[in-house]
């Protein structure tokens, strides 16, 4: 049989200085461990909030204006003093409606002038014609003294001449009568211009003329007023070249109105229409002023007055689609509005203008 194998010396004292070296190793890595647990920096918290189903909208912002389509700047043909004005700002006016009067004074008197001047030509005429006859009757009796040889033929000459000229007379002064009476016309014509009347139904939008104020229309008709039809109007905006893309042909445009009390407003407009509405969020703070919704897109608004910074009047005017503008219209009696404009038809189907409790106009239509 063979001895029993014995291990080496040298081979014992390496192996146990590998398992010092192995130990020192995880020692350290279990202080660095612990240094690292020790100082590590804070942990973060990441920001969490509760998700909720909602639309997404992508709002382009441009600014332009609102124009008319249909208006009519009225001006003054005549100069003179601005007596007095019939209409203010934001008034609807009917077409012959008075709106304001310049002082006739000087017309009137250049009028009376001139028919002065026509009733004396009148007079010259009348005189004129008694001359004629007499000159007719003398040219008569010459030519039977001139059968008896009574008179002479240079009598005769001298009667029918005085017959021509009386005729020549009355003829000049008929040319003279029918130039004063054209000229009488022009200065009716402007008399009647220091009143001044709508040239069509609408509402006026701009007034520049202030009573006491002195016209001028001798080079140029000064505009005092504008009268323009709401009923139908344009928008012109610059739109960035960017989001112009994004922009189509019946996409929904934005209308509000400020009114003195809120939630009542806010509550008229919604039962009237039938929108559901919801107040407007910005940074968590609740705004005064609620948005009507329709097919999940934001169309107007309704908001307290003085929300943009100064007090307006409460009024716009704005097609509102109902189905049916006769229900409406009594709907909006119940709710304290009132109607301005009966339910009437029109060519794209039926409306009625109607007032909010704090007389704001709109109009209901059904297509």
């Amino acid at each position: 049989m063979s001895a029993p194998h014995k291990p080496r010396a040298g081979t014992a004292g390496h192996s146990r200085s590998w398992h010092r070296w192995l130990a020192m190793v995880m020692v350290l890595l279990l202080l660095a461990a612990g240094g690292w647990w020790w100082w590590r920096p804070p942990p973060v918290t990441p920001p969490t909030g509760r998700v909720t189903r909602a639309d997404i909208q992508l709002l382009i912002t441009a600014t332009g204006t609102v124009e008319p389509r249909r208006y009519v700047d009225v001006g003054a043909q005549v100069s003179g003093q601005v007596k007095r004005i019939h209409v203010q700002v934001g008034d609807d006016v009917k077409r012959g409606q008075l709106l304001l009067e310049i002082d006739p004074d000087v017309q009137q008197a250049v009028v009376e002038g001139a028919r002065a001047s026509l009733a004396s030509l009148q007079a010259q005429e009348v005189e004129q014609r008694i001359q004629m006859r007499l000159a007719s009757q003398q040219l008569k009796r010459r030519r039977r003294l001139l059968k008896q040889d009574a008179a002479t033929r240079e009598d005769l000459e001298n009667a029918e001449a005085a017959l021509e000229m009386a005729q020549a007379r009355i003829a000049s002064l008929q040319a003279k009568m029918q130039e004063t009476r054209a000229t009488l016309r022009a200065e009716e014509t402007r008399l009647s211009y220091t009143r001044i009347y709508a040239p069509m139904d609408g509402t006026v939008i701009a007034l520049e003329a202030r009573e006491g104020q002195t016209l001028n229309a001798t080079y140029q008709t000064p505009r005092m007023m504008r009268i323009a039809d709401l009923a139908t109007m344009t928008v012109r905006t610059r739109v960035s070249e960017a989001d112009v893309q994004g922009v189509t042909a019946g996409m929904p445009v934005w209308f509000d109105v400020l009114a003195s009390d809120l939630e009542p407003a806010e509550r008229f407009y919604r039962e009237v229409a039938g929108w559901p509405t919801r107040r407007l969020t910005i940074a968590d703070q609740e705004q005064d002023f609620y948005t009507s919704v329709v097919g999940g897109r934001s169309v107007s608004g309704v908001g307290r007055a003085g929300y943009f910074g100064e007090e307006v009047p409460s009024r716009w005017r704005i097609y509102f689609g109902v189905e049916d503008a006769d229900a409406a219209a009594r709907r909006v009696r119940e709710l304290g509005g009132a109607v301005i404009v009966e339910p009437i038809d029109f060519t794209f189907g039926r409306m009625v203008e109607v007032a909010d409790p704090h007389g704001a106009r709109f109009l209901l239509t059904t297509f």
